[in-house]
């Protein structure tokens, strides 16, 4: 992994970004880190976070720091520190569960086993179903 490396400590540098706010508004920059992300994550595996270096092709941009999971809701539009939904999902080590209102439901799923690019389409996938639930 040449520009993504484990978020095993804060890092803490002039040109690291903290993207925990802005991607709960922008769901556009969470998508692109997501995609950086991806592509410079040799074996996509799924990780709890990561230090992307933007601005491709030459990887001369700020480093960005941000939680998966923030990015993954950031880029769904919703705001995962925003309680209480009506609807959305909720992840597990084992499974992703969503819900609409008073329904819960389930979807197994192996988190840590899975590559970044599957765990953003199962969570996509949940949110449109707890969406859909709930507009019934």
């Amino acid at each position: 992994m040449k520009y993504v490396k484990l978020f095993e400590q804060f890092l803490i540098t002039e040109k690291t970004i903290d993207v925990r706010d802005k991607v709960k508004t922008d769901p556009a920059l969470a998508k692109k880190l997501l995609r950086y992300a991806n592509e410079e994550n040799e074996d996509g595996d799924y990780q709890e976070s990561y230090t992307v270096q933007t601005k491709p092709p030459n990887w001369d941009g700020p480093l960005m720091s941000f939680n998966t999971l923030d990015a993954i809701f950031g880029m769904l539009g919703r705001n995962v520190d925003e309680a209480p939904f009506d609807w959305g999902v909720n992840v597990a080590a084992d499974r992703i569960e969503y819900f609409a209102g008073d329904d819960d439901y389930s979807i197994p799923f192996k988190l840590q086993e899975a590559k970044l690019e599957e765990v953003i389409k199962v969570i996509t996938a949940a949110m449109k179903k707890a969406k859909a639930a709930f507009d019934k």
